[in-house]
């Protein structure tokens, strides 16, 4: 899906400034104050990381089955078209759900001012903004669209390690829980690297400290760890398009674990450690990206199509298509297994 154009505007149409409109706790002065001061209109969650079992990896019994949610790329661009009225919109994160996106938008220089807004995947358009504080990020929205996932942020180590979740259900937004995942980890490294809804009920995080992170699954219900699973330095997991699976890129192999029940799917030998990975639009195969070169696994087959230099800058891996991959600036053909294109 294509994004040409983002202008937004402030408005009230949903009443969610009323319930964010004060901030995270901890953030809204010192921004090395402890994340995990508690707040009457946001009460703060103990994680619970009781009964978490680590996952052991073995080696995945019978034919990769794929993801079962995963649906049919629309063949068309969709053109996101905000409401007016920021003097200087930029986008700072997206967040999709299946037919229904998720902008985070500030106005420039104002760095008071910043918005979140809705908008239909079927017709492209704004259903609705309302006011989000600088120090807060969207971090993910459920694929139903009915819950959104709000991380911490105010730039510094530190600062970025508390979880929000509010529910869409109603016309007003509601506060749902909030916690921080990694205070139980580690004390001093709490702060969250990556974090998705699976579901309304569950997230994924990452995080820990700079030589190895530590995936947990969490049950929102009772804020409670079902597993966890060690990664390497600078490996970043992904999602499944259905969200039912997840991909981790550990040390000299791929994983590929049914994100419910935790059981290993797919296992794919590599000679690289690390990166970040993505799957195809169809599920069927996966992306690793780790320095100037690239990887493409047939997931069905359990085989690789061999490594491709990338010359370009290097970024994660995006699938424009089943049969493209988009590394930094760089398009390659999983088919002709070559690049195409340097867009600069």
């Amino acid at each position: 899906r294509d994004l040409h154009s983002f202008p937004t505007r402030r408005s009230s149409d949903l009443a969610i400034g009323e319930t964010m409109g004060r901030g995270l706790p901890g953030l809204s002065g010192d921004p090395f104050r402890r994340q995990e001061v508690d707040d009457p209109e946001r009460p703060l969650a103990v994680a619970n990381m009781d009964g978490a079992s680590e996952l052991q990896f073995q080696k995945a019994d019978g034919k990769f089955t794929l993801d079962p949610e995963v649906g049919k790329l629309s063949p068309r661009s969709i053109v996101l078209k905000g409401a007016a009225g920021l003097q200087f919109p930029r986008v700072v994160s997206l967040a999709f759900g299946r037919d229904v996106a998720f902008a985070s938008i500030s106005d420039g220089p104002k760095l008071g001012l910043s918005v979140v807004e809705r908008l239909d995947l079927k017709s492209g358009k704004s259903t609705g903004t309302w006011p989000l504080l600088p120090e807060m990020t969207l971090a993910a929205v459920s694929p139903d669209g009915r819950r959104l996932l709000v991380q911490s942020d105010r730039f510094f180590q530190g600062t970025k390690g508390r979880l929000d979740v509010f529910s869409l259900e109603k016309s007003k937004p509601e506060y749902v829980t909030g916690f921080v995942p990694y205070q139980a980890v580690d004390e001093q490294w709490k702060d969250v690297k990556w974090a998705r809804l699976v579901d309304g009920g569950h997230i994924l995080t990452l995080g820990g400290n700079p030589n190895s992170s530590t995936l947990i699954f969490w049950q929102i219900d009772g804020v409670k760890a079902k597993w966890t699973a060690r990664l390497p330095m600078l490996a970043e997991p992904a999602l499944s398009p259905g969200g039912k699976q997840v991909a981790l890129p550990l040390e000299r192999q791929i994983v590929v674990v049914d994100v419910l029940g935790g059981e290993t799917v797919a296992v794919l030998p590599s000679e690289y450690t690390g990166g970040e990975v993505a799957f195809s639009p169809d599920g069927e195969k996966l992306a690793q990206s780790i320095g100037n070169v690239v990887v493409v696994y047939d997931l069905v087959k359990g085989a690789s199509f061999g490594a491709l230099a990338n010359n370009g800058a290097p970024g994660a891996p995006v699938w424009p298509d089943n049969a493209h991959v988009l590394v930094g600036e760089t398009l390659f053909s999983v088919d002709k297994r070559c690049a195409l294109w340097v867009y600069k």
